[in-house]
């Protein structure tokens, strides 16, 4: 689990195969 911020949203991306991730905001 990587835990970005994205224009201050704080959010949770996980690798999942066969996308480019599974982006959720927290």
């Amino acid at each position: 689990m990587t835990m970005v911020s994205v224009n201050g949203i704080v959010a949770e991306v996980e690798p999942a195969p066969g996308r480019n991730g599974l982006f959720r905001l927290t």
